[in-house]
């Protein structure tokens, strides 16, 4: 990839020169994947009105980002987010078994409802169970187990430069990619690397600049190629040291 070494300024080779051995590219410490494509946004996505309208368990439901603009600091406050996600990969005898009248309520007034066009449906009139993108699922309401991601990574970077941290346990919607790192007892210090200021020279210089206005997208292999300070060279008091600072951080507002 071109990009770095035409943008790329002297202090971004010698650090490459010096310090190879202390990075490490982004695929060798975690995964990279899609943000949650639910099929139906207007059955999954549900709002605190219709939680209680159907009385929907808490069980059921996960936090779920939908825009990059509720991400107003480096750690996910779940307060911002406007809507939750229905999270139900149950049978429905199992349901009626359990009691759990309001998640099935909700789900069974679904099968009765119609895609109305637009809203990423091609045509209108079909029934949310034999919507395509739901309907080989193994229950067309269920999007299956998914664990949340510790980080997410914006797909288009302007004048805020972050990787948002999870502890929330929130969902990422189709708004951003979100990443798991392999090893979870470094997931800390790890999302604190990938706020450190070489980690954002990196982007600016593998981001594509195909928008305009300086706009970067950032996607595929630029994210996994990212190189990034290796967890495993850093010693325990170092660690101690980023970590202190970096928690101080974490609630800041990221403005542009």
């Amino acid at each position: 990839k071109w990009g770095q070494y035409l943008r790329g300024p002297e202090i971004y080779f010698e650090i490459l020169e010096k310090c190879r051995d202390k990075l490490v590219p982004l695929k060798e410490v975690a995964d990279i994947r899609f943000g949650l494509k639910t099929g139906i946004n207007e059955f999954f996505y549900l709002t605190d009105e219709k939680i209680t309208h159907w009385g929907i368990e808490k069980e059921f439901l996960l936090p779920l980002v939908t825009s990059p603009k509720e991400i107003e600091s480096i750690e996910i406050n779940p307060k911002k987010i406007e809507f939750s996600v229905l999270y139900c990969n149950a049978d429905k005898k199992e349901l009626k078994k359990a009691k759990k009248i309001g998640v099935l309520s909700y789900i069974e007034w679904g099968e009765k409802q119609k895609t109305k066009g637009g809203r990423g449906h091609k045509k209108e009139g079909i029934p949310f169970p034999e919507v395509p993108s739901v309907q080989g699922r193994t229950y067309w309401y269920g999007i299956g187990e998914r664990k949340p991601g510790h980080f997410v990574v914006n797909r288009f970077i302007n004048e805020r430069f972050y990787f948002p941290v999870n502890k929330s346990k929130s969902l990422i919607g189709d708004v951003a990619f979100e990443g798991v790192f392999h090893d979870r007892k470094d997931a800390e210090i790890n999302t604190a690397l990938l706020n450190s200021s070489i980690t954002f020279l990196g982007v600016e210089l593998l981001g594509r600049l195909n928008l305009g206005e300086g706009l970067l997208t950032f996607y595929g292999p630029d994210i996994n190629n990212l190189l990034v300070p290796n967890a495993g060279k850093i010693t325990t008091k170092q660690k101690e040291k980023i970590l202190k600072a970096f928690n101080t951080l974490l609630a800041r507002p990221i403005k542009p």
